[in-house]
């Protein structure tokens, strides 16, 4: 297999991005949209509930760019509930999960932790369980307390060949710091934004979180980080999450003219509002 970066937004359904990311009263599919300037998406719908199997299939079917791929967020109860999980639920996530296996879209499945998951006794023993109900799916773990910040943590998931999920979020004397740790065959890369002032506050919401763009400088240093995650991995990952009023699109964007060092297609509606991409 040769050495590949894969880059995309974490989610494509946003109120916010429609006039922004998507021209008013657009005809196509979002994800054929999306697959002119990306070749991977997070899907975001398969972390709230189970989608429909024909969803799942005409995601897999309406792609026209044969190397898209999609990483598959694992479910809320599964990583932020973490009580009552039933046979039916876990089956109900392994058929989904096999259907787009089986049309060859699969990078990974995402298990994404919340920062109040913390590393002791009772949560590793979840996770390793957790791990071994889906072990036979490409699998990226994502935690972000600086608790699991230890070689143990990262021998395990080495040994079981699990991606390290590499994180830029808000810094606080807790937080996983950024880094470019590879412990399989996928390199694993996703920025949240710096939103420090509304990353922990009580009033806060989705938006308001991941309302941030990255300056030109920033975008140079997580470059840095992502060249680094790919001299040690095969497959590269880069997703963005901070996707309010399309900024997520917009720092991807920049990050593929950076990282290829060339011009990329910019879409129209996009540099209307964020006329720096094409100045």
């Amino acid at each position: 297999m040769a050495k590949k970066y894969y880059l995309g937004p974490a989610g494509w359904s946003y109120e916010d991005w429609k006039g922004v990311v998507y021209p008013k009263g657009m005809k196509v599919h979002p994800l054929n949209y999306l697959e002119e300037y990306f070749n991977m998406l997070e899907i975001n719908t398969t972390f709230y509930n189970i989608p429909r199997l024909n969803y799942v299939e005409k995601w897999c079917q309406i792609l026209k760019k044969k190397d898209f791929l999609f990483i598959l967020k694992l479910g809320q109860k599964f990583t932020h509930v973490r009580t009552d999980i039933t046979p039916e639920e876990i089956e109900g996530y392994r058929n989904v999960f096999h259907i787009v296996k089986y049309h060859n879209r699969l990078g990974g499945i995402l298990i994404q932790f919340p920062w109040s998951f913390i590393n002791i006794g009772e949560n590793v023993e979840y996770l390793k369980n957790l791990a071994d109900l889906f072990r036979d799916f490409p699998l990226i773990v994502e935690v972000r307390h600086i608790s699991w910040h230890k070689k143990i943590f990262f021998e395990f998931l080495n040994k079981h060949n699990i991606a390290f999920c590499n994180i830029d979020q808000p810094e606080t004397k807790n937080s996983i710091q950024m880094t470019d740790y590879v412990t399989s065959d996928i390199g694993y890369f996703r920025f949240h934004g710096r939103n420090k002032k509304e990353w922990f506050a009580k009033d806060t919401n989705r938006d308001k979180r991941y309302n941030y763009l990255y300056k030109a400088e920033e975008i140079g240093h997580l470059k840095e980080k992502i060249e680094k995650i790919h001299e040690k991995s095969l497959q590269t990952f880069v997703v963005g999450n901070n996707h309010y009023k399309g900024q997520a699109v917009v720092n991807l964007l920049e990050l593929q003219m950076q990282l290829f060092d060339k011009k990329v297609n910019v879409p129209e509606v996009l540099a209307s509002h964020y006329p720096h991409l094409v100045s």
